[in-house]
């Protein structure tokens, strides 16, 4: 019945099925490394592949390393399969500064209204689609966006672009959709954007 758990830094696997029954995890934290490895972590391999804890109530996340997910080879394609997906009770999430990329569908579908992106350089597809974010802050470390990172992300007003520290432009994409595509915060109801970069807008439809 383990409730919180601590993965200490010296740590670099992390296999498959790991935390499957796990039904009472709800505080995880992540030690940084001490030379900044990351940490290797399988997925949730029963009949339908999830991420791997699919089966753990997670509220609070301390993340504070890098981790580079392997889902079994397969594209994940829905929520529950991304690294942290489909945790609507995922309200506090917290990135160290060793947490550089978010993988796709990282946090798809979480239930946290803000998250500070602290030092993160790259935002893979889908990666913040379905939260409950109402404002956000793109750090200037961040170099990439990819598409649909924003998609039904419903509460999102406010929204911050700082200023890269060496000049370089963000890439980001856009909205895939099943047929008209749009633009990146096609869902978001946004009335105040602060821009302090420029933007390199990647709208690679070939029909459009």
């Amino acid at each position: 019945a383990m409730t919180s758990l601590t993965i200490p830094g010296y740590v670099n696997t992390i296999g498959n099925n790991v935390f499957q029954g796990c039904t009472q995890l709800a505080t995880l934290t992540f030690e940084p490394s001490s030379d900044e490895t990351p940490l290797t972590m399988g997925f949730y391999d029963v009949a339908d592949d999830d991420g791997p804890f699919y089966d753990s109530p997670l509220t609070t996340l301390n993340l504070n390393r890098e981790i580079i997910y392997t889902f079994g080879g397969y594209d994940i394609s829905s929520d529950n399969e991304g690294l942290f997906g489909g945790k609507k009770n995922l309200k506090n999430v917290t990135l160290g500064d060793q947490v550089k990329i978010l993988s796709k569908r990282m946090f798809a579908g979480a239930g946290f209204t803000s998250i500070n992106l602290n030092k993160v350089e790259t935002i893979n597809d889908y990666a913040l689609t379905k939260t409950a974010i109402t404002a956000l802050t793109i750090p200037g470390y961040a170099t990439t966006i990819g598409n649909n990172v924003f998609e039904k992300c419903t509460s999102l007003t406010s929204l911050t672009f700082e200023p890269s520290p060496s000049d370089t432009p963000l890439t980001i994409g856009y909205y895939v959709g099943s047929s008209d595509d749009d633009g990146p915060f096609y869902d978001s109801p946004l009335t105040t954007v602060d821009l302090n970069r420029e933007l390199v807008y990647t709208f690679d439809n070939p029909n459009e």
